[in-house]
């Protein structure tokens, strides 16, 4: 029990600190956006370094948003299975689909 409340303290410090890379990552976004059409229209001189940079922050934005989709359980999934199940096996349904979704992370990063 004593690790189920450390392992659960220790999720909720980690998605606190996602949520704030993730906010830091948008505001910046926005930043670079706004300084991007003011050097574009004001100065006449389009600064290139900032689109580079967003589009780095988007792609960030987007792995680091499905990780923190995943760990709030939010991701995309199809529930018309899940749904015809009993209850009582759901539990071994989401233990199964965690196993396969590591698996699958596991090709992915080691081939």
């Amino acid at each position: 029990m004593k690790l189920l409340a450390i392992t659960n303290s220790i999720r909720k410090i980690s998605d606190n600190v996602l949520v704030a890379i993730l906010g830091v990552i948008i505001s910046s976004m926005v930043c670079l956006v706004l300084w991007q059409i003011i050097s574009r229209a004001v100065l006449a001189a389009p600064s290139t370094i900032t689109e580079e940079l967003v589009r780095f922050e988007l792609i960030w934005l987007g792995v680091l948003g499905a990780v923190y989709a995943y760990s709030q359980k939010q991701h995309i999934r199809i529930t018309i299975f899940v749904d015809m199940i009993p209850p009582k096996y759901k539990k071994y349904l989401n233990w199964f689909i965690n196993a396969v979704v590591l698996i699958f992370l596991y090709v992915i990063l080691f081939n």
